[in-house]
């Protein structure tokens, strides 16, 4: 089917009646580690441990706006959402899992999800399995110069009054103290000024969601003691300000909590900074004990649930009108749906892209795509199972 246009079509809100197709509480089984990737600073991708770290005990007093300016000139670009591409990848050796995946994502757009952020998402459903990615927006380009802060960072490049210090700059530094060097850095490069947010560890999981098998793959900060191969190890680190100089109150406890459970983590270490970054404080935060009391963070899991089963059960049910055909095949498989969530009262509206709107998003991809998807994945996931 190719669509010149199509409306959105409201899908589900958080307050209608639940499918009836729904068992509730839709439980989350044990989470299991299948395989992993390092990414290292200069964007390659390894199917290793390479850029894993270990924890250790940080430094109070240390200053969290070390390497802000540094940091900030390498990513003016800003984040870049990232495809499925080395989620699947890491995934071809174990063609079972992927078979039998009914959902193939990322947790950060689970957790999102479960929360009722505000999403744009880019779906795709093939081979009975429900991909999805974020949608990524046409970033503009920037140059140092062009950016608001450049030329107070040439006069005070470490002065604490820059008035852009965005705080998941200051959250990569405490990430630095708390870790060892990873694999892919020389001792002489481990400066705090060479912090980059390219350089990171995946962990892909796979676990159930109810009757949904999950697939998704989530970084994982450090590990604490001895590497396990499994989440029981994973330990989430996360810095906070310090408020009314010693209540320490969480902010995003929710999110603490949804993220790291999510994928099996066990203990936050939380970091604590004063009005000038910092570090006054830390402690160690059994992640059942982060979510908001008074709340059922089950809610949460269900709502996320009552979605994906929404999500794939209309796309399922969009891709069998199409007539099977071998003339259709590719059509059948390539269409994309963008899914908007703006909260959990607006409700998911989903409309299915149109030709010029496919070919836009693959545009930003290297190779040929079906769907939101590789086609080099498709075939290599297709003939491991023949």
């Amino acid at each position: 089917m190719d669509m010149d246009s199509s409306s959105p079509l409201h899908l589900i809100k958080r307050s209608d009646a639940t499918n009836p197709s729904c068992q509730l509480p839709a439980l989350l089984g044990p989470p299991k580690q299948i395989s992993c990737y390092s990414s290292a600073a200069d964007g390659s991708v390894t199917q290793d441990g390479r850029s894993l770290r270990y924890f250790m005990y940080p430094s109070l007093g240390t200053d969290m706006s070390q390497g802000f300016p540094q940091f900030l000139l390498r990513h003016l670009g800003g984040h870049v959402k990232t495809p499925l591409d080395s989620l699947l990848r890491a995934c071809l050796d174990r063609p079972d899992e992927i078979s039998s995946a009914d959902v193939v994502t990322w947790r950060g757009i689970l957790y999102k999800m479960m929360l009722g952020f505000s999403v744009d998402l880019n779906v795709s459903y093939i081979d009975g399995t429900l991909y999805i990615e974020d949608h990524q927006e046409k970033s503009r380009k920037h140059t140092p110069e062009s950016y608001p802060g450049y030329v107070t960072m040439l006069v005070h490049p470490f002065s604490l009054s820059l008035i852009y210090r965005p705080h998941h700059i200051i959250s990569y530094v405490f990430e630095h103290i708390c870790t060892t060097p990873p694999e892919t850095r020389s001792e002489g490069d481990n400066s705090v000024l060479n912090i980059s947010a390219d350089e990171l560890w995946v962990s892909i999981i796979t676990r159930t969601l109810g009757d949904l098998n999950l697939l998704f793959g989530g970084e994982v900060d450090c590990i604490k003691g001895s590497y396990t191969g499994q989440p029981d190890c994973f330990l989430e680190l996360k810095l906070t300000k310090e408020y009314d100089g010693n209540t320490g109150k969480l902010r995003n406890r929710r999110k603490w909590f949804m993220q790291s459970h999510l994928i099996g983590i066990n203990e936050i270490f939380v970091g604590y900074r004063d009005a000038n970054n910092i570090l006054q404080r830390t402690e160690m935060l059994p992640v059942s004990e982060c979510f908001p009391k008074g709340r059922d963070p089950q809610q949460d899991i269900d709502w996320g649930y009552r979605m994906l089963s929404a999500l794939k059960q209309y796309c399922q049910k969009q891709t069998e009108g199409v007539r099977a055909s071998a003339r259709n095949s590719r059509v059948r498989e390539g269409r994309i749906w963008r899914v908007l969530n703006r909260g959990t009262e607006s409700g998911v509206s989903i409309r299915e892209l149109t030709s010029v709107e496919v070919a836009a998003v693959n545009r930003r991809h290297v190779g040929q795509r079906i769907g939101i998807l590789p086609a080099w994945y498709l075939d290599q996931k297709r003939n491991s199972t023949t």
